[in-house]
């Protein structure tokens, strides 16, 4: 008879010892134990949980790394690694099954050491009367890896079902009732927590805030800053420690959010605070955007490796290599900027306002603050997205570039308040709002990121020294960069205009209106 895959884990406590265990187990039931095993696991992730987030393992062991289901470590593909060496992305694994699957889902994420354990194992094999085995039950200990006195460790009891044997199964575990033991349904990641800095899905890019519409503009703006300034300090290990690119991209997307909660909820923070601290977040930003930027072009290596001529292609070389050496130095910079004083001092500045809102009393520059966030969210959405189609209206084809520029920072700050408030509505209403915007917004951003590139590019080509060795093929590798970049930009502007068509169709408007018109507002007849 074959296995299924089917498994139901059970929660052993401590005080009940292995070999009691198994000395019920045989009274009650005919058994055959095998070898007891033991090896050593890790686990692997993305900072911010991708795998687990898709229900999936990356696991280690036996010099073997596993794709695996997270509900009962499940191999779903296996690669075997040399000891001593550990991947850090996905390409790390080269043209594997293992590199595809996870490309998918990583991106350019880095894998990171969850967990580390010990696990001992011990196999069961309950049998019947013609001394088949009817039912697989193995017991199990991990014992996490730790440098504390009080490693935690969890002790697991799983059965396997066999085929056309359920009967067997549903009579174990009336036993096990018996012996007061609980299923288990989180897998050894969620339940091994002590000790451990992070848990499963403790972080996300994403906005998921729990807002209520009772409750004060004020309150509910400490919720907001709050999150963000979390989200700031969460990112800064990795940004020092140069763990992936997406580090820095979270972090600088978190002082944006921040510095656009600052200029769109108004009237809530005292103005003095508010543009004092606008004043300081855009300078963090700033200091920031180069190695972001250096960040974008290393990236795009391969992608500039398939657009250009194969006969212009040696060109890239020294000039990565150049940008390479730039983005040393601008990491290095950067690293030393967030453990200066001035920049601490800023944070703690800045929780301090936050911590002090919820005790400071209102006056009529924070008119605000004590209104129903249902009600000041309404009008600062309805406000900025009739400004987006006003500015976008206003656009046509011999509008120069910057405009659309103006029309993609208004596009920017539309999105932040729809993540900030989105708990207070329908989300099946708010998620084709936010899809059609994410459309336009990629028009935009695309269109946008290449007009930078080759802004960058033109400067690399203002830099290529006159005698070097590589001066022909590199001016003229980037130059055909340039031209690419900028045929692929004017598209971008061609599709613009169908694209921002979707976005003020006008059940989109009417979908707008429904949920961001001001019931205090008055209505011109």
């Amino acid at each position: 008879m074959g296995f299924t895959a089917r498994t139901d884990d059970y929660l052993v406590p401590d005080r009940l010892l292995w070999q009691t265990l198994q000395e019920r187990i045989a009274n009650n039931f005919a058994c055959m134990p095998e070898k007891m095993a033991s090896t050593k696991i890790a686990f692997f992730d993305s900072f911010d949980w991708r795998l687990y987030n898709k229900q999936l393992l990356l696991m280690r062991r036996h010099n073997t790394y596993e794709l695996c289901l997270l509900h009962d470590e499940s191999p779903i593909v296996a690669q075997p690694w040399p000891s001593g060496t550990c991947p850090i992305f996905w390409w790390d694994f080269h043209d594997t099954e293992l590199a595809q699957r996870l490309e998918k889902i990583l991106d350019v994420r880095a894998l990171v050491l969850c967990l580390k354990l010990s696990r001992q194992s011990q196999l069961l094999r309950i049998l019947n009367r013609d001394e088949k085995t009817v039912l697989k039950v193995c017991l199990q200990r991990n014992v996490q890896e730790s440098t504390a006195d009080d490693a935690h460790s969890i002790q697991l009891l799983k059965l396997t079902a066999i085929r056309g044997y359920d009967d067997f199964l549903e009579k174990f575990k009336i036993f096990l009732k018996t012996l007061q033991l609980a299923p288990c349904t989180k897998h050894i990641l969620e339940n091994i927590s002590q000790g451990r800095a992070r848990k499963p899905g403790d972080y996300s890019s994403k906005m998921y805030l729990h807002l209520k519409p009772e409750q004060t503009a004020k309150s509910a703006v400490v919720v907001i800053y709050n999150h963000l300034h979390d989200m700031m300090k969460q990112n800064e290990v990795g940004i020092k420690a140069d763990i992936d690119t997406e580090f820095l991209h979270d972090f600088r997307v978190a002082v944006r959010r921040t510095r656009s909660a600052l200029t769109q909820i108004q009237l809530v923070l005292p103005r003095q605070l508010t543009q004092e601290f606008k004043v300081r977040f855009a300078a963090l930003g700033k200091a920031t955007s180069r190695l972001r930027d250096l960040d974008v072009f290393l990236l795009r290596e391969k992608e500039y490796q398939a657009i250009l001529p194969e006969a212009l292609r040696p060109g890239l070389a020294p000039m990565f290599r150049g940008l390479i050496r730039e983005r040393r130095r601008e990491h290095k910079r950067l690293k030393v900027a967030l453990e200066s004083p001035e920049y601490e001092t800023m944070l703690k500045e800045w929780l301090q306002a936050i911590r002090t809102l919820d005790t400071s009393s209102v006056n009529l520059e924070c008119r605000n603050s004590d209104e129903p966030i249902a009600n000041v969210s309404r009008q600062f959405i309805h406000k900025k997205y009739k400004q987006v189609l006003r500015v976008g209206k206003n656009l046509s084809s011999n509008s120069p570039d910057s405009d659309l520029h103006d029309l993609r920072i208004e596009c920017k700050k539309l999105r932040y308040l729809l993540e900030f408030f989105r708990s207070l509505y329908d989300e099946s209403e708010m998620a084709p709002l936010t899809r059609q915007l994410k459309q336009l917004q990629d028009n935009l951003g695309d269109f946008n990121d290449l007009g930078i590139q080759q802004a960058n590019l033109k400067q690399m080509l203002d830099g290529v020294a006159p005698q070097s060795p590589n001066q022909t093929i590199c001016a003229a590798t980037i130059g055909g960069l340039i031209a690419v970049l900028h045929h692929r930009q004017r598209q971008l502007r061609m599709e613009f205009e169908s694209t921002f068509a979707k976005f003020a169709d006008r059940r989109n408007l009417a979908l707008y209106e429904k949920l961001f018109r001001s019931p205090l507002r008055k209505r011109t007849s």
